[in-house]
This record gives structure tokens, C-alpha cells and sequence, in this order.
């Protein structure tokens, strides 16, 4: 078992049914460790697949203000991988999950979903969350409000109508009796 620290990339080879050493005493094991590291470091590297300051997605939160409904989605946590150097980042896509009925009052920070990546059927993910608060709009209390006090206007104008009404019918029996 052999163990290699380049770059920031850990590796630990553990070779398993070799021969400690050749005829002329050279290390078999220690050999086949170096070529397996040489191997990946010349063929690999690790590369950012999300950073938690770029945006992942854009949403729009329903019943948010006109300024802040509109909302990035950031990763909570930088998504690195191990990837064949001939490989861009361009052709691995992310898959978002949002939670369900996403609406306001959003702080910033909050998770709203997951972004995984999945890279040789190995899965990265992490929390997405939101990257400004969200401020619940006014207007649909305002909307209620006003319905409710015409409906109450509506009434009260009826009542006092039909309260006229019944005087005026009074008066005009009274003249013929």
C-alpha cells in the first residue's frame, strides 16, 4: 500500500497479488503504485463542476415583489470531481430538484432544492439555496381588502335601499286608508 499527494489530489494504491520485489531485489509492488499514480495524474484532473457563487438556476417566486421575485439559486457547497482530462465541463449537466409550492417569504440561504451531477456513475450533489431574500408582495391582501369593503358597501347600500322602500310603501297606504 502506497499513498501520493500531487496537486491536492490524495491517492492510495493498495496492490494486491504482486511479488514484494524482482530477482534483483527491486520493489514490484512500488513500481506498479508509481505507474498507477503517474497514470492518473497525467490523465485526470479535479475540476469545479459548481462554485457557491454562480447561479445554478433562475426562478421566479410566485407572490414575491415586483424587485426581488426573480431569484438565483446557488449551490450551498463548491462541487469538485475527478474527471478525464479530455473531458470538458460543457457535457455534464446538472439535475435540479426544487421543492414543492415555492413561494414567499424567502430569506437568503434558504435551501429551496438540490443540484446533483452525476460524472462515471459517481453522484456530487449539494443544497441549492436562495442568494437574496424574497419579500412577500402586498398586492393580493390589498386586492382582498378592497373586494371585501365593496361587498360591505354593496350590503349596507341594499339595507338602507330597502329600508327607504318599505317607508315610502307605508306612506302611501297611510294616504288611502
Amino acid at each position: 500500500m502506497r499513498g501520493s499527494n500531487k496537486d491536492g489530489i490524495e491517492l492510495i494504491a493498495v496492490v494486491l497479488g504482486a511479488e514484494k520485489s524482482d530477482n534483483q531485489g527491486n520493489g514490484i509492488r512500488e513500481k506498479d503504485c508509481k505507474n498507477l499514480f503517474e497514470f492518473i495524474y497525467n490523465n485526470f484532473s479535479e475540476k469545479t463542476l459548481a462554485t457557491t457563487n454562480t447561479s445554478i438556476k433562475n426562478i421566479k417566486v410566485s407572490n414575491g415583489t415586483a424587485d426581488t421575485k426573480k431569484l438565483d439559486l446557488l449551490p450551498q457547497e463548491e462541487i469538485k470531481a475527478l474527471i478525464t482530462n479530455d473531458r470538458t465541463n460543457e457535457n455534464i449537466n446538472p439535475e435540479i430538484k426544487l421543492n414543492d409550492k415555492i413561494k414567499a417569504e424567502i430569506k437568503q440561504g434558504d435551501v429551496l432544492g438540490t443540484v446533483k451531477y452525476v460524472v462515471d456513475d459517481i453522484e456530487y450533489s449539494t443544497n441549492l439555496v436562495a442568494a437574496h431574500d424574497v419579500q412577500k408582495s402586498k398586492l393580493f391582501a390589498i386586492i382582498v381588502i378592497i373586494l371585501i369593503l365593496i361587498v360591505v358597501l354593496y350590503v349596507l347600500y341594499g339595507f338602507t335601499k330597502s329600508k327607504k322602500r318599505t317607508k315610502s310603501k307605508n306612506r302611501k297606504y297611510q294616504y288611502y286608508r
